[in-house]
């Protein structure tokens, strides 16, 4: 019969296969891809901005342009809540999203654009929102 340090040996090269093999398996959902001052820029909101871009223009900048303009949206951003600047209403954001449903020649085409970017209706009433704040 092993012994008692066989078995811990054993038990902890099992545990250390399953759990390798658990991490191999995980999936990176969003990360960190760049720090402003005490705050951070997640990959989801580059990914975010991009598809909106690819929804309005049919095309989206590089990711390094979509970071460089997300620093640019934060330095706004920030001096606009330290003046205190009013958020937009919600009737403004309805007026924002009936113009930018109203660039599209159809309802239809308007949709097929929504699902071909990969954006829901609160995406880009978010977008929508972000961008009348920022002016």
């Amino acid at each position: 019969m092993p012994s008692p340090a066989i078995h811990g040996i054993l038990l902890a090269a099992v545990i250390m296969a399953i759990s390798r093999g658990s991490l191999a398996t995980q999936e990176v959902v969003d990360r960190i891809v760049a720090r402003v001052e005490n705050d951070v820029i997640l990959l989801s909101e580059v990914r975010a901005l991009g598809r909106y871009q690819q929804f309005l223009d049919g095309k989206s900048e590089s990711s390094d342009q979509i970071l460089d303009r997300l620093i640019d949206q934060w330095i706004v951003r920030t001096e606009a809540d330290a003046s205190h600047s009013p958020r937009p209403s919600e009737a403004d954001i309805d007026r924002g999203l009936s113009r930018v449903r109203n660039s599209f020649a159809s309802e239809q085409e308007y949709q097929a654009g929504m699902k071909q970017a990969g954006l829901s209706e609160p995406d880009l009433r978010a977008q929508v929102a972000s961008q009348l704040y920022l002016g």
